[in-house]
């Protein structure tokens, strides 16, 4: 069993410790006509606010008891990720020593770095104290599971699995509990420690290759420990030394130039900082590292850069713009589409017809995909034993039927992934044939036949990673610069490279989830994945089939939070997940996925099948007797 904690505490979710898990999560409404509008998802992300001032650090003095003791202990080593010498990092290991008996404070050497482990206490089998064996000490059993490694810039970088046993002893010196036997060459945060005394908080960064760039989310850790000020500060130092691995193929760091010469004004609502002389003359350079700071600050406050003392007008006003995923979810009830008597068409029965109108080549379709702006379409289409990828045409819109062409030859295969639209930098789309992974141009006025070609590498891959199983499922992020995917039951996460007109996967880091194997994948926020397929290995009562976790594979929630056992009788397929808007309201996610051949939606009160309206375009006569049964539900990508 794990220590108790406080109710207010939040929690971190992870394989060992899923059963507690019971949150107070909403996933996607149906939306069907005549309901109550949507109820949204909560993502495997802590919604806790990061507080005006510092939070008053774990001691010693309130545990009770010998696992409350060891708990707090696991807790004591926020602010330890720090670079060593830093001031900060001195503090933690001091603070820690306070949890320690006199001889085992002389003798202790802490590890260099901040190793995250899932910690599980058995208090239970603690040992009395009142046994001569025992020296009058309790003997508390912790087995800990590392996680990863918390870096000095924020960064939860994975470890290889490794799982400890501690036998922690507890003396009582002075009427205070204390730990007599710490572990040397090792400073540990426990899972619970990292979710309660760091916020979870992506920073941004500007996407590179690109002649209008975009901003590129990046998931940090902020201690809770740190005033306002500290920060900001903080954040500005990770922005100057760069994105992590995942998302530096795709972004750069911040100028070296922008550097705050004093301590920043952090206010609720308003961030002040003085930059040195370098940045002098860089007006426009300016200008966007107000927006990008004011992005990754919790909370987006207005920023204002001045130069020496000097305000020059430079504020972060324009800054939705800079993020591609601003907006997207603005529209609380967006258009839903399903396959239907193997068509694609729109579930309501209404909004846009002529792209999946009835007839023409909208027959034989096992899936489809439309871009945001409904305007391209594509169909995966039955034919001949195969599966063929179909897409419209220019003129598609206005004729009826729409017009469709087949792509390049090569774009078949007997199983097709959904296709996945891209806006930037040009329209294009994704689909896996379950051996290669195509990258295809839709066709315009002057190029009748759409383009197709492969996505390379990436180059890292072992020739026995699960890659070489082929993707079955994919999603781009919301900026277009990552993508996740499924591919042998596993799901990565991977940045997608553009460079003179090419394509190609960065090196991928898988997201380990506690599901029996993955099968499909979407975006719930920029930083946190929606996952579904085969239930995990508990009993049928304690199991489930879709998750939420984060792209770093920390925290993970099963859905829906009401009933997050709901899901135990589906293998989940075909998922299509409409992203939160970055400055919506929390949770604005909506879920639609296939199970055995019906389509289904998510929300709060449980799972239920999508019902079909009628298909506007269709003669009375087809529309007699029993509905259609929806399936490969899908929104707008």
């Amino acid at each position: 069993m794990t220590a108790p904690r406080p109710a207010t505490r939040r929690r971190l979710i992870g394989p060992l410790a899923i059963g507690a898990l019971l949150g107070t999560m909403l996933v996607a409404g149906c939306g069907l006509p005549g309901e109550t509008p949507p109820k949204y998802l909560e993502p495997a992300v802590t919604a806790n606010p990061t507080p005006d001032r510092a939070q008053q650090p774990p001691s010693p003095k309130d545990a009770a008891t010998a696992p409350e003791l060891v708990s707090r202990f696991l807790e004591a080593s926020v602010g330890g990720n720090q670079a060593e010498g830093d001031e900060a990092r001195n503090t933690t290991q001091n603070r820690m020593r306070e949890f320690l008996t006199p001889d085992a404070r002389k003798t202790w050497q802490p590890g260099e770095e901040l190793e995250v482990v899932r910690a599980t206490y058995e208090p239970q089998k603690a040992k009395d104290p009142t046994d001569p064996k025992n020296a009058g000490r309790w003997i508390v059993p912790v087995t800990m599971e590392s996680i990863g490694i918390l870096t000095p810039t924020g960064i939860l970088r994975h470890a290889q699995p490794l799982t400890r046993e501690w036998d922690a002893e507890v003396a009582t010196v002075n009427g205070q509990l204390l730990i007599a036997n710490p572990q040397d060459g090792l400073l540990l945060i426990s899972s619970t420690g990292l979710d309660y005394w760091y916020k979870q908080q992506p920073v941004y960064f500007w996407e590179s290759r690109n002649d209008n760039p975009k901003l590129v989310p990046d998931l940090r850790y902020m201690s809770t420990l740190l005033s306002r000020a500290q920060r900001v500060q903080e954040v500005l130092d990770w922005l100057r030394k760069g994105p992590s691995d995942q998302v530096a193929p795709v972004a750069s760091a911040l100028s070296a130039d922008i550097d705050s010469k004093d301590v920043p004004s952090a206010g609720r609502d308003a961030v002040t900082i003085n930059l040195g002389i370098k940045a002098v003359g860089k007006d426009e350079e300016v200008r966007r590292a107000a927006r990008q700071i004011r992005w990754s600050l919790d909370g987006h406050p207005q920023v204002t850069l001045t130069i020496e003392g000097r305000d020059a007008g430079f504020t972060a006003d324009g800054y939705e713009n800079d993020n591609a995923a601003a907006g997207l979810a603005a529209d609380s009830d967006p258009e839903r589409f399903s396959i239907a008597n193997m068509s694609a068409r729109p579930v309501d029965g209404a909004g846009t017809p002529n792209l999946f109108a009835p007839g023409g080549d909208n027959t034989s379709v096992v899936s489809a995909a439309i871009n945001r702006a409904k305007n391209r379409a594509a169909l995966v289409r039955k034919v001949d034993k195969k599966e063929v990828l179909y897409v419209s045409t220019p003129d598609a819109t206005t004729a009826n039927p729409p017009k469709y062409v087949t792509t390049v030859p090569e774009v078949s295969g007997a199983s097709l992934s959904r296709p996945v639209w891209i806006d930037r930098p040009t329209p294009m789309f994704l689909v896996s044939d379950g051996t290669s992974l195509w990258a295809v141009t839709p066709p315009t006025a002057d190029q009748a036949q759409a383009k197709a070609e492969k996505v390379l590498g990436p180059a890292g891959a072992k020739p026995d990673s699960s890659l070489s199983l082929g993707i079955t499922s994919l999603a781009v992020a919301p900026e277009g610069r990552r993508i996740a995917f499924v591919s042998g039951a596993a799901v990565s996460v991977a940045p997608l490279l553009f460079d003179s007109g090419k394509i190609s996967l960065g090196v991928f880091q898988e997201v380990r989830t506690t599901l029996g194997g993955a099968r499909s994948v979407g975006w719930i926020t920029e930083t946190t994945l929606a996952v579904g397929g085969v239930r995990s290995g508990l009993p049928i009562d304690q199991a489930y089939s879709l998750v939420s976790i984060t792209v770093d594979g920390t925290a993970e929630k099963p859905l829906p939070g009401r009933s997050p056992f709901a899901t135990a009788p589906y293998v989940i397929d075909n998922m299509s997940v409409r992203t939160a808007d970055p400055l919506g309201p929390q949770g604005g996610v909506l879920i639609m996925f296939e199970s055995n051949g019906i389509a289904y939606t998510v929300d709060n009160e449980g799972i239920r099948a999508v019902t079909l309206g009628p298909q506007p375009s269709a003669s009375p006569s087809a529309q007699a007797g029993a509905p259609p049964v929806a399936k490969a539900p899908f929104y707008a990508d």
